[in-house]
């Protein structure tokens, strides 16, 4: 239930800022749910550690959902420590990269700025909590965007251009590995 809480958090923080104009409000709203989330996922590191690293299906460390039409269930669960620790550590630096951005040049730059971080922050969220291979690939594909979008409106023109060419060599040499994937696992599987 708490990682529910912590991705409604930053969705809906996410969806405010596209919403509000208001430097201040925009300001307190990104930094106080990011302090929230930080705090959440704090309290939600103490109950997993409370369980000696074993894995138990409680409600609070748990969250899934099934898709209607599909026998399918789509789980997030802190399931093991290293992904707790990210999670923490995602927590603290994305309050850390909120309070920089808010202090930017102009408000239309600082808005952008603070909504690609708090998309990165739940992204990295997603990949942290999600026990679906599937679904961290794609999560962990989405980050390139936002993360591309970031340095190709604060970075210099050396780093927009190297940024650029790491997005396309990234993006497709990992489109070549999955379509490879594929082809191998029809092959073989069918």
């Amino acid at each position: 239930m708490i990682i529910l809480i912590i991705l409604l958090i930053l969705i809906i923080t996410i969806l405010l800022l596209l919403i509000i104009q208001n430097y201040t409000f925009s300001r307190i709203l990104s930094l106080s749910s990011t302090g929230l989330v930080l705090l959440l996922t704090a309290w939600l590191s103490n109950q997993y550690a409370h369980l000696d690293g074993a894995y138990i299906n409680e409600s609070v460390l748990t969250f899934s959902f099934h898709i209607k039409n599909m026998s399918r269930t789509i789980s997030f669960a802190v399931s093991n420590p290293v992904s707790m620790n990210f999670m923490l550590l995602t927590a603290g630096l994305s309050i850390v990269c909120v309070a920089m951005t808010t202090k930017s040049r102009e408000f239309s730059f600082r808005q952008t700025a603070t909504i690609l971080v708090l998309l990165i922050e739940l992204l990295l969220s997603l990949i942290f909590f999600t026990t679906n291979l599937a679904l961290f690939y794609i999560f962990f594909e989405a980050i390139l965007i936002p993360m591309y979008l970031l340095i190709g409106i604060e970075g210099s023109r050396e780093r927009k251009i190297r940024a650029s060419y790491m997005f396309f060599f990234l993006y497709f040499s990992k489109f070549v590995i999955v379509l490879t994937r594929y082809y191998i696992h029809l092959r073989c599987c069918w």
